[in-house]
């Protein structure tokens, strides 16, 4: 069956905006504590945000990869941990890209139904054990580390090796199935609200209906076709939060301090020059932002008839988009301190913690160099690669 989604009348940048400026106040003191978003995502849920992508005749809300987009940009720019969160549970539920004719349409009902939100367990280069059992679940072995959203959400998508053959398979597992082991184990200096952790599996128990149906040809041993677009489309949409967040955050200090010093930043020619070129570089990566997801809504429109060459090209403007919104977001996080000085550089305000959500996922999978990489072998080797392999040899 082919589902066509009926678009959302609904503004969800603006529902996501209205969410961030009641998350904003508490933020840096959260953030300092590293106190987990629990209260915030349940919010989150009852906004109707976390139903976002899934089609209305599943239950869901219909949207689109702008809106989502735009909903992780809203969010990171009050606190980048929500944004990732988000970004993350859109980008690794994804049931209607590993099955173009049935869409998993029962496990895309489930989630709507539950108002799940979902973890991303996906790494596929880690020690890990799929062991097929004959009702057609598995039962899974190893251990999974930096896995975002495990623990904050309700169920993950787990992408496991299997035993019995060279292939893998995408599985959704409870946060709260037994033989789940979680370790809290981030002691990063940056995104430290993700509840970022690894994860032992031992002797867990995955049953046929949590197996996500596959129906594209051959074994699974790289990522679907249409998976890495999005997903750094989403990325880039915590890059472009966070730069807009800090710059925000930047202007009311810089005039609370200008106000109490009786120094007037409206009239102070570096001030001006400085505020003005960081809105140019936010404004850009946003825009740049909303471009990428126009053609990637159009993309998955055609998902089912795209060639190689269409998908590599998709996956260069994405990619790039990353890399340019990662850019603006280091260097608007650190030239806001530019502004206040060293007076409003404290805990209490908390500006520094944009800059380093946004170092931290800069070097998400590798530094930022090795994507550069990809996208140049592209440019003057002319690669098709889709994906990376999930077998090392």
């Amino acid at each position: 069956m082919t589902v066509t989604d009926t678009p959302t009348t609904t503004d969800w940048g603006a529902v996501a905006a209205a969410l961030a400026d009641e998350f904003l106040p508490t933020v840096a003191a959260r953030e300092r504590a590293g106190e987990p978003p629990h209260e915030e995502l349940q919010t989150v849920r009852s906004s109707g945000l976390a139903n976002l992508l899934i089609p209305a005749e599943y239950g869901g809300a219909g949207g689109t990869y702008a809106d989502a987009a735009a909903v992780v940009s809203e969010l990171s720019a009050a606190d980048p941990n929500i944004g990732a969160l988000l970004a993350y549970h859109y980008s690794n539920f994804i049931p209607t890209l590993l099955d173009y004719e049935g869409n998993n349409a029962d496990l895309q009902r489930r989630s709507a139904a539950g108002n799940w939100l979902w973890g991303n367990v996906t790494q596929p280069w880690v020690p890990f054990r799929a062991d097929p059992t004959p009702d057609g679940g598995f039962l899974l072995n190893g251990v999974k580390p930096m896995n975002t959203g495990a623990v904050t959400g309700d169920v993950s998508t787990v992408l496991v090796p299997r035993s019995d053959r060279r292939d893998f398979a995408y599985l959704a597992v409870p946060r709260d199935r037994e033989g789940l082991t979680f370790h809290d184990d981030w002691d990063h200096f940056g995104l430290r609200r993700t509840e970022t952790v690894t994860i032992t599996f031992t002797d867990v128990v995955v049953y046929p209906d949590e197996v996500y149906v596959d129906s594209h040809p051959g074994p699974r041993i790289s990522f679907p076709p249409f998976f890495l677009p999005p997903n750094s489309l989403l990325f880039g949409a915590i890059q472009a939060g966070a730069a807009n967040g800090a710059l925000r955050a930047a202007r009311t200090i810089a005039l609370d301090h200008w106000r109490r010093t009786g120094t007037d930043p409206r009239t102070d020619g570096d001030a001006l020059a400085t505020f003005g070129h960081l809105s140019a570089r936010t404004r850009s990566a946003t825009a740049f932002r909303d471009r990428v997801a126009a053609e990637i809504i159009d993309a998955y429109e055609r998902r089912r008839t795209l060639t190689d060459a269409e998908i590599v090209e998709l996956n260069q403007r994405a990619e790039s988009l990353r890399l340019y919104a990662s850019g603006v977001a280091l260097e608007v996080g650190s030239t806001v301190f530019e502004l206040p000085g060293v007076a409003d550089a404290t805990d209490e305000l908390g500006l520094d913690r944009y800059w380093r959500d946004a170092r931290i996922h800069s070097l998400h999978v590798n530094p930022r160099i090795y994507h550069h990489r990809i996208v140049g072998d592209v440019l003057l080797n002319g690669s098709q690669e889709l994906g990376p392999s999930f077998f090392i040899d």
